[in-house]
């Protein structure tokens, strides 16, 4: 058993940042367009797909949602929690109250469906959650999200050197 670690203070970071861009620049909904991933399917909270992503993270401790600052698109295998699937439903809500905007997992490999309270509790807060093929790697999905962050953020500013 591995001990557990305190989480970190509350830094504002997620206002912060939408204080600077002044908002988001991909929503969950922008996940399934045909040049990101037409391949993911919508598991539940489907009347959550305009939450905005401002980052993506590996979903892989039971206590993830003591890291979370807002925004995330976490994705993850649920290997943690393959003895107790039943605890991924108490973990959306704490994530849901941090404001996360979506999670997505691969289904097969550790669970081969998710638990029935989960998807209902998602419908519910109108939480995403979404299925990842298999043949998804996890730097797959974060680099090609993070690259449309980037690529969204930096497109009109004055300061964009990339005309030279």
């Amino acid at each position: 058993k591995c001990s557990s670690f305190p989480a970190p203070p509350d830094t504002g970071l997620k206002e912060d940042a939408q204080k600077k861009r002044g908002t988001f620049d991909m929503i969950v909904a922008d996940l399934l367009k045909k040049h990101l991933f037409p391949d993911f399917q919508i598991l539940a909270g489907g009347g959550g797909l305009s939450r905005e992503i401002s980052a993506v993270s590996v979903l892989e401790a039971p206590d993830a949602d003591n890291w979370m600052r807002g925004g995330e698109f976490l994705v993850g295998s649920g290997f943690v929690f393959r003895d107790d699937p039943e605890q991924l439903t108490p973990l959306i809500r704490r994530m849901n109250g941090k404001g996360i905007a979506a999670v997505g997992f691969k289904l097969d490999r550790f669970h081969h469906k998710l638990p029935e309270s989960m998807t209902e509790e998602a419908d519910i807060l109108q939480l995403p959650i979404l299925e990842i093929p298999m043949h998804y790697r996890w730097t797959d999905i974060i680099d090609v999200i993070h690259t449309h962050l980037v690529q969204e953020r930096n497109r009109d500013r004055p300061d964009d050197l990339s005309a030279f």
